[in-house]
């Protein structure tokens, strides 16, 4: 198990997820790390709130977030499944990535990607 996940509580489970629910609008981690009266540096509040809502996405809470706004609880399956639709797609866009500079670094010269025939969008061949 993360070491983060086993330093949660139940009781900071509890905060958090009362504090979404009270709240109608995207509200940022380290707001609700305030909230919780965490002590500690923006960081590491930052990223034990993340932890946080993680287990409690695994616990089924339909949390959804975005790197500008914060955390939403939502009600709505529809937001929800769209939301892990979005996140599927950055999924395998940073896998296509990473298979691309893993082809990279196999071809010595870089000339190989540069002109081949095939296009790789996602996980999908296209062209091939």
């Amino acid at each position: 198990m993360n070491e983060q996940l086993s330093n949660i509580t139940t009781d900071e489970m509890g905060q958090v997820l009362r504090t979404l629910q009270q709240s109608n609008v995207f509200i940022l981690a380290i707001d609700i790390a305030a909230r919780l009266g965490l002590r500690g540096n923006h960081e590491s509040n930052r990223r034990h709130i993340r932890s946080i809502v993680k287990k409690l996405r695994e616990d089924g809470s339909k949390i959804i977030s975005n790197m500008t706004d914060g955390y939403f609880l939502t009600d709505d399956d529809a937001i929800y499944r769209e939301w892990l639709n979005d996140k599927t797609i950055d999924a395998k866009t940073i896998l296509a990535k990473i298979h691309k500079a893993k082809q990279m670094l196999k071809d010595s010269a870089g000339q190989g990607l540069l002109f081949s025939q095939k296009i790789h969008d996602g996980c999908a061949l296209i062209g091939v």
